[in-house]
C-alpha cells in the first residue's frame, strides 16, 4: 500500500487502493471487477458491493494518480508493454476454487525485478 493511506482514510485505506488499482487498470472500478479480478485472490474480501457507493471518488482518483506516477517512474517506457500483458493475467474458477493460471513471462520478469511474488497461500501460478 501506499505510504500515508492508513493515516488519510484509515479503515478504508485498504478498499481505496485495491479500488484504485482497479482505476488504474481499466479506467473504472466496480466490485464484479474486483470479484473478476487477480486482487480478489491476491487481497480476498477486501471489497463490498456496498463499497461502490461508500467510498471516496476523489480518493480513489487521487490514490489511481499515485499508482501512475509510480508505474511510470520505475517502468519507463516499458509501461505500455507491461499493462498490456498484465490484461493477460488468467484468473479461472474451478468446483468453487479461483486460482491465477498464467501470467505472461514479462510481467514475472518485472515481478522479479521488483520483488513482487505471484506465490500466495491462496493460489500459486504455473510457469
Amino acid at each position: 500500500m501506499l505510504p500515508g493511506m492508513r493515516r488519510t482514510y484509515g479503515s478504508d485505506a485498504e478498499k481505496i487502493y485495491i479500488a484504485a488499482i482497479l482505476f488504474y487498470i481499466y479506467g473504472v472500478w466496480s466490485y464484479s471487477l474486483y470479484t473478476s479480478s487477480w486482487l480478489c485472490l491476491r487481497y480476498p474480501d477486501v471489497l463490498s458491493e456496498t463499497d461502490e457507493c461508500r467510498l471516496q471518488a476523489a480518493g480513489v482518483q487521487r490514490t489511481a494518480s499515485m499508482i501512475s506516477y509510480a508505474m511510470e517512474k520505475n517502468l519507463g517506457q516499458k509501461l505500455p508493454e507491461a499493462m498490456a500483458y498484465c490484461s493477460m493475467i488468467c484468473l479461472i474458477e474451478t468446483k468453487g476454487d479461483r486460482s491465477c493460471i498464467f501470467v505472461p513471462e514479462p510481467v514475472l520478469e518485472i515481478s522479479d525485478r521488483f520483488r513482487i511474488t505471484w506465490k500466495e497461500e491462496l493460489w500459486e501460478v504455473k510457469r
